[in-house]
């Protein structure tokens, strides 16, 4: 009766308002109809923040004046979070994180050549986010942000990170075909206080992303970017427009889809600065004929032309996998490729196998890795008679054992080094430096570059003129470790490896061909939280010979909820018997974290660093960094202080920062 009544005055209702011409649309019976608000409010919080920031940077040179820069910094802001419904809760999805207030500056920079002067002025931080119509056939998120923060490097001065983004995305076909646009305007700003750090990026990015399941098993994906970049390094400049776009289709096929097919087309046109244009097919096929055999077979073509050279590749490979019981795999694998310079009329035609063996056995006490090898190469080289270009040699940059550049036609200043994007590149003398041997060329990471610690780049250089020759390398390897897990000597793992590479070159001419055998044999010890080792590795090569021995003893202790010490000290001896001379690096590394109270926190770190290097001179690092953080209810407060030296044979760079922040919520 009661849902009677109700249809029943809906009706009447209905019948009215058609009589008075007004049409409001179906009527739906026990529904509400959604009301649009101007504003609807579902969070806020707001917050009074006070920072101040004191750096200190001076360099000795030989030479040269001593050079002192100090700033002193003050910054009062208001800050707002939250989230706000416009319309309606599907119309402007709002979210904002926002800081406003005023920042006052005290200056003394010889760099700069001013002294104890004040700069005023606005200060602003934000990241705001809109989502408007989410639950529509296209959201579209509209987004800006401006962030800064401190970059702490090792034994080196704070660098000052600004940065700034804007843009767009929309999603589009999310039944059919999920696609995904964006546009991005990114700005970004490092400095230092020694002016030896002063990077700007300017990046704008047009990119697009779809992936279409066509039928059952098949997926293909499209990944289009374009992009606009404008970087200045250290007064150099660089400057270029990069499409990139690469279209995959994966087909996975048999009965349970233990098979796929995968193929890969990259298509990529690079015009300003480093032009390069790079059409690439990569067919990838992977079959598991049973639990205990896998196969896989890959085909590469490619067309590229960088910096006006024309390359051509073509490289196919096929391997195979079988496991035998539990403990044994055996790997084949044999690969093909030549490589075509046609406007330098050279060719490079590469032939290869291998074949390895991996056992695991549980023995007394333990158990038992072992592995064995045998690979072989052939190279033909047809003579060249101009300077060729070689691209993206991938390179691991570290300390102690420097990254080589085998051959005695290299250009030195030829060398371009880049990550792995191939976007970012590096500095000669700021973050790596080379050195030019008979055979060789050495590359060197700089400690307060902005290399990291055992990155891996990639090294473009040119190769001068050099006769036809065909190279053959076999290399046999063997390794094993036994890891005692019962017993006395629980956590006691002794371990080997020897490889040997023998070469031939016909003719020799005026190349050295490589001949170089490596053992190397040490032990891990673990007992309660610290950890022990010792390894010696001696190469005999006819390229950079050495004797190596590490030693490093690492402590690990967890001293209660959120509390914990870690320390590390290693040693490692380089002693290359030529004229690369030797190198010695100590390192100590100590980093605690202790929960005082219950908001009360304390992290400590310690850094030291002596290398001493016969050739490069020696360099020694100290560094030692705290930092308090208070929490009381809605009042937060922390206080970091770093003080780091570098001292080499040339110079000696003295920084110091000190942090102070205290923010109040609401």
């Amino acid at each position: 009766m009661v849902l009677s009544a109700a249809g029943t005055l809906a009706i009447v209702a209905g019948t009215e308002a058609m009589a008075q011409g007004i049409d409001e649309g179906p009527v739906i019976v026990g529904a509400q109809r959604q009301q649009f608000r101007d504003l609807e409010v579902d969070r806020f919080e707001s917050s009074l923040e006070f920072y101040s920031r004191y750096q200190n940077d001076k360099i000795k040179q030989n030479g040269t004046t001593t050079r002192t820069d100090s700033e002193l910094l003050f910054r009062e802001t208001v800050g707002i979070s939250t989230r706000l419904f416009i319309g309606h809760r599907n119309l402007i999805d709002l979210t904002a994180d926002a800081s406003l207030g005023f920042e006052e500056n005290i200056i003394d920079s010889d760099t700069q050549g001013i002294h104890d002067e004040t700069e005023s002025e606005l200060f602003s931080q934000f990241d705001i986010n809109a989502l408007i119509l989410g639950k529509g056939p296209a959201p579209l998120t509209v987004f800006a942000r401006r962030y800064e923060s401190l970059l702490d490097r090792a034994f080196a001065g704070s660098i000052d990170s600004e940065t700034s983004e804007f843009g767009a995305s929309v999603q589009l076909f999310s039944e059919t075909v999920p696609t995904t646009l964006r546009y991005a305007h990114r700005i970004e700003n490092l400095s230092d206080q020694l002016g030896i750090v002063d990077d700007d990026r300017v990046e704008d990015t047009i990119s697009a992303l779809s992936i279409w399941a066509p039928a059952p098993g098949h997926r293909v994906t499209l990944d289009y970017d374009l992009e606009f970049v404008d970087e200045t390094r250290s007064n150099s400049q660089t400057n270029f427009t990069r499409h990139n776009g690469i279209l995959t289709h994966e087909w996975g096929f048999g009965s349970k889809d233990e098979h796929d097919l995968r193929s890969t087309l990259l298509v990529r046109e690079q015009t300003g600065d480093f032009e390069e244009s790079t059409l690439r097919l990569i067919e990838t096929l992977s079959l598991n004929h049973s639990d205990t055999l896998r196969t896989r077979y890959n085909l590469t073509v490619e067309d590229r032309e960088v910096s006006g050279q024309v390359q051509r590749l073509a490289q196919g490979r096929a391997t195979i996998r079988h496991e035998l019981f539990d403990s044994l795999v055996t790997t084949a694998s044999v690969g093909a490729s030549r490589i075509d310079l046609p406007d330098d009329n050279f060719t490079r035609d590469e032939y290869d196998g291998e074949v390895g063996l991996e056992y695991t056995k549980r023995v007394p006490f333990g158990r038992l890795d072992a592995s064995a090898s045998l690979a072989g190469l052939r190279v033909d080289e047809s003579e060249r008679g101009s300077i060729i270009r070689i691209f993206d040699a991938p390179r691991v940059m570290s300390s102690g054992v420097p990254a080589l550049l085998i051959g005695n036609t290299i250009l030195e200043d030829s060398i371009v080094i880049s990550d792995l994007s191939g976007s970012i590149f590096y500095v000669d003398g700021l973050d790596y430096s080379t050195s030019a041997f008979t055979d060789r060329v050495e590359l060197l990471r700089i400690i307060t570059g902005s290399i990291f610690e055992n990155q891996t780049v990639l090294v473009d250089y040119s190769l001068g003129p050099e006769e036809a020759a065909t190279i053959e390398t076999y290399t046999a390897a063997f390794a094993a470790r036994y890891t005692i897990d019962e017993g006395a000597l629980t956590g006691f793992s002794p371990y080997a490896e020897y490889r040997d590479t023998s070469q031939t070159i016909d003719p020799i001419g005026s190349r050295l061909p490589i001949e170089t055998t490596m053992l190397r044999y040490g032990a891990d010890y673990r007992v309660g939280q610290l950890t022990f080792n010792v390894e010696q590795e001696e190469r005999d090569s006819s390229v950079s010979p050495f004797d190596a021995l590490r030693a490093s003893v690492r402590y690990d202790q967890r001293l209660g909820l959120n509390s914990y010490l870690t320390m590390n000290l290693s040693h490692e001896n380089f002693d290359f018997r030529n004229d690369r001379g030797e190198i010695k690096l100590n390192r100590v590394f100590a980093e605690g974290v202790q929960q005082l109270t219950s908001g009360l926190d304390l992290r400590a770190r310690l850094l030291y660093r002596l290398e001493e290097d016969t050739v490069a001179g020696d360099t020694e690092g100290f560094e030692q960094a705290i930092e308090l953080n208070w929490r009381k209810r809605q009042t937060t407060m922390f206080l970091s202080i770093r003080n780091s030296t570098l001292e080499s044979d040339n110079a000696q760079t003295d920084s110091q920062t000190i942090t102070f922040g205290l923010t109040r919520q609401f």
